[in-house]
């Protein structure tokens, strides 16, 4: 009786040779994952391009922020000097927007209130955290500083005499 004799690798040979059928579905995989993570806006980035910090702390540890005044209400301003240039690149979309101050004549700043380490936004005026005492200490602080600002007592008498 003939019997058939298989030739069969070894055990050893067969594992290396389905490693290596592993390896390109491996190597395809990383470079799909690395497209994903490469393609995905990061936060940090969209937070840098921010003139602005996100928050109080931020701000207040910021070289480009200088403390200018405090409120007898316990707000503090703090006051970001801009290039006109700088200034009329922001446009009314950016949350940068609602603290842009200055114009034509004034020199253009950004203004950040803070009160009890929380920035004081539109959204937080809304809310009820400024009163309307709050509201008229702050407009004194811009009209001391922009004199000219349109609005401000001061331009107005100037346009009156006129």
């Amino acid at each position: 009786m003939p019997t058939e004799y298989r030739l069969s690798p070894p055990l050893g040979i067969r594992r290396v040779t389905a490693l290596f059928m592993k390896i390109p579905t491996i190597i395809v995989s990383l470079i799909v994952m690395f497209c994903f993570i490469g393609c995905t806006p990061d936060d940090s980035s969209v937070n840098s391009m921010l003139l602005v910090p996100t928050t109080a702390a931020k701000v207040v540890a910021s070289p480009n922020y200088k403390l200018e005044h405090t409120t007898e209400s316990g707000i503090k301003c703090y006051v970001r000097p801009l290039t006109p240039e700088f200034a009329r690149a922001i446009s009314m979309d950016s949350p940068d927007f609602e603290f842009l101050k200055g114009d034509d004549i004034n020199p253009y700043y950004l203004l950040v209130l803070i009160r009890n380490g929380k920035i004081l936004d539109k959204e937080a005026a809304a809310g009820g955290a400024m009163t309307e005492t709050d509201e008229q200490e702050v407009e004194s602080f811009v009209a001391k500083r922009d004199p000219n600002a349109l609005g401000t007592p001061e331009a107005t008498k100037e346009t009156d005499n006129k």
